[in-house]
């Protein structure tokens, strides 16, 4: 399995799940720690092997360095619109110019909607589709409609609905915050001041002085 070796980003994280029976592989890069982790469960469970990159990945270098090195390059590639420093449809092009094996699905982490002139227009610059943020409360359908899509884009057969609905308790539990423990110093006891002792009278021939 390909390990990044890019400079300036995180390391190549392959997600551990069972053998993928479907031999696809999707590469991952998403900003928003909620949507990678939707994405990256939702496709395991169908059996697809992921590799989360992080944000700051140049992945036009990395397809360059993988086939350079004779590496199998990634079916597919999820990339969130949102990933800073990135022009998502000068990618797109680069890789159905260069790389024209390789899919690119765009999602887009900032919106829950996306205009149809959007979607035509990222198409229409080599995206296999434009996809809105997963939402909570509207998580299952987001999630067929999205893994449905990328089945078609990766020519896998039927979408295994019941593996997706499995995750869904996993995925919608609340997390739980780390509270953080403020040791607080012990309270000071004043000792009672002392006072001082009286100093010795001194006589002289029985008269002080």
């Amino acid at each position: 399995m390909y390990s990044s070796a890019h400079s300036g980003s995180n390391e190549s994280n392959l997600i551990a799940f069972p053998m993928a029976a479907t031999s696809k592989t999707a590469l991952l890069v998403q900003v928003d720690p909620f949507q990678s982790e939707v994405w990256s469960t939702a496709l395991a469970s169908q059996s697809i092997t992921v590799i989360k990159e992080g944000a700051d990945v140049d992945l036009s270098n990395m397809l360059g360095q993988m086939a350079s090195a004779g590496l199998t390059l990634p079916d597919l590639i999820i990339v969130d619109m949102a990933t800073e420093g990135m022009n998502p449809f000068a990618f797109c092009r680069f890789c159905r110019e260069q790389h024209p094996s390789v899919k690119v699905l765009l999602t887009n982490s900032t919106q829950t909607q996306i205009a149809e002139s959007e979607q035509r227009w990222a198409m229409s610059q080599g995206a296999q589709d434009l996809l809105p943020a997963f939402q909570t409360d509207s998580l299952l359908t987001d999630l067929l409609t999205a893994l449905g899509r990328t089945s078609g884009v990766l020519g896998l057969p039927n979408l295994d609905q019941q593996a997706l609905i499995q995750i869904l308790p996993k995925l919608l539990e609340p997390k739980a915050e780390a509270t953080e423990t403020v040791a607080l110093p012990a309270p000071s006891v004043a000792e009672p001041s002392v006072p001082p002792a009286p100093k010795a009278q001194r006589t002289y021939r029985g008269r002080p002085y």
